[in-house]
């Protein structure tokens, strides 16, 4: 896959705050085979001024803004997929930023390991005022260890923003499933994981992942029904599911009052 093209997704949804920060960090890139597709959820507050701002200063002509009614994140995503024109697939959060050589770093890897579907990398951890906090570097696996720490770890062993995947395997996995209105990042990576297809992780730097109170992960108690559902489609046995729904109930209950006790 000589200089491989690739599409950046950006699903936002009343992210004024942070969305500026984000799409800067795509224009930025020091790869040039790219496009950025932002698909606006829906938005009530100033998301659409803001990126129409961004198009009219910008001569960057494959900068693409698609308004649709309010869908929910993985339709949002869908569309900026279903969109794209290049062969590689990456899907920013709005809220988090890349790396100025972020796209380089995909391209070369997927050039240099064409039998690769997803990617994931590393990440550093900032706060609401874009402060570093911390690096986070995570392991390698392989598909079935990779499930079972998705299952069984108290944090996730990826970030969203922090992977890449080809566009045609992505396709034929189903893409988002918007019967999640959350863990749609980890519905998909499990859903690569139980098709088989090839998983691999790149031991660099790829994202700034931004912390902060608003994010969608940290609402605990209503995440918890979708471990509760990716358990039940992926664990037949009955004894298995009981183990798991208990162990995660136990470990987003903690999360949730570790933040509650934080915050005040």
């Amino acid at each position: 896959m000589e200089n491989p093209g690739i599409t950046v997704v950006i699903a936002a949804y009343n992210s004024e705050k942070y969305l500026l920060k984000a799409i800067d960090s795509v224009l930025q890139q020091s790869y040039e085979n790219f496009e950025l597709i932002v698909v606006d959820d829906g938005s009530t507050d100033n998301t659409r001024s803001i990126v129409q701002q961004l198009i009219d200063e910008n001569t960057f002509e494959k900068f693409k803004y698609i308004y649709q009614a309010h869908s929910g994140i993985s339709g949002a995503r869908n569309e900026g997929i279903e969109r794209s024109g290049k062969e590689i697939i990456v899907v920013l959060d709005s809220d988090d930023e890349y790396l100025p050589d972020t796209l380089t770093t995909i391209a070369s890897f997927f050039k240099d390991n064409p039998e690769t579907d997803l990617m994931y990398g590393n990440i550093n951890v900032i706060d609401n005022y874009g402060r570093y906090i911390r690096k986070k570097k995570y392991r390698s696996y392989g598909n079935d260890e990779l499930k079972k720490k998705i299952f069984r770890s108290v944090f996730v062993p990826f970030k969203h923003s922090a992977i890449a995947y080809k566009k045609d395997s992505v396709i034929k996995t189903g893409l988002y499933n918007p019967e999640y209105k959350r863990l749609v990042d980890v519905d998909l990576m499990i859903r690569f994981i139980n098709d088989n297809r090839k998983v691999t992780h790149l031991d660099k730097l790829l994202t700034n992942f931004r912390r902060h109170g608003t994010n969608i992960s940290n609402n605990r108690i209503a995440q918890q029904k979708f471990w509760f559902k990716l358990i039940k489609e992926n664990y037949p046995n009955k004894l298995t599911r009981l183990s798991l729904n208990i162990y995660r109930f136990l470990v987003e209950m903690s999360k949730y009052f570790f933040n509650f006790f934080v915050k005040y």
